[in-house]
C-alpha cells in the first residue's frame, strides 16, 4: 500500500457510518489506495482497506480522520494481537507457550517470539504460516509474511 518511493505506511481499515458516506470523496483524494473491504460489508457501516503516510503527509490524513470522527483499525496492532491470542497457552514439541511478543519490521514482516516452559511430549501440528525454527531450549521464533492477515480473512 505504499507509493514505490519506500515511505513508511500503516495500515488501516476504516469504518464509515452512513451518515458519513458524503466524505467518501474527500477520503478518496485524502487516501488515494482506498479500498472496500468486501468481506466485512455490514448494513451499518462501509469498510475500506487504505494507509496513513508516517511522513509529513500523513497528518492530514490522520487529522482527517479524526475530525470526522471515522473509526479505524491498525492493521499492524491487529495482526500481532491475532498472533498473541494464537499461540499463546498452546503447546510446541511439548513446550507450553507463556509469553508471545510480536515484532514488525519496517517492511511490515512480522517476528513472533514465543517463550515457554514445562515439557511435554505432546506438539503442535503444522500450521500454514509456520515458518519458524527453534531458537533455543524454550523460545520459538516464528515469521510472518507482510502480507499475511492484512486484506486475509477473518
Amino acid at each position: 500500500m505504499g507509493d514505490g518511493r519506500g515511505s513508511k505506511v500503516l495500515p488501516i481499515r476504516l469504518e464509515l457510518r452512513p451518515s458519513q458516506r458524503h466524505l467518501f470523496q474527500q477520503l478518496k483524494n485524502l487516501f488515494p489506495a482506498l479500498e472496500p473491504d468486501m468481506r466485512n460489508i455490514e448494513q451499518n457501516s462501509y469498510c475500506y482497506f487504505a494507509a496513513i503516510d508516517l511522513a509529513a503527509p500523513g497528518l492530514a490524513q490522520a487529522a482527517f480522520l479524526q475530525q470526522h470522527q471515522i473509526h479505524y483499525t491498525d492493521l499492524h496492532k491487529e495482526r500481532e494481537e491475532l498472533i498473541q491470542a494464537s499461540f499463546q497457552g498452546i503447546e510446541i514439541n511439548g513446550v507450553l507457550i507463556q509469553a508471545v511478543t510480536c515484532a514488525t519490521d519496517s517492511q511490515g514482516q512480522v517476528i513472533a517470539y514465543l517463550e515457554g516452559k514445562e515439557r511435554d511430549a505432546r506438539a503442535l501440528p503444522a500450521a500454514p504460516y509456520w515458518q519458524g525454527e527453534e531458537s533455543g531450549e524454550h523460545i520459538f521464533i516464528v515469521n510472518f509474511p507482510a502480507n499475511w492477515y492484512l486484506k486475509g480473512v477473518r
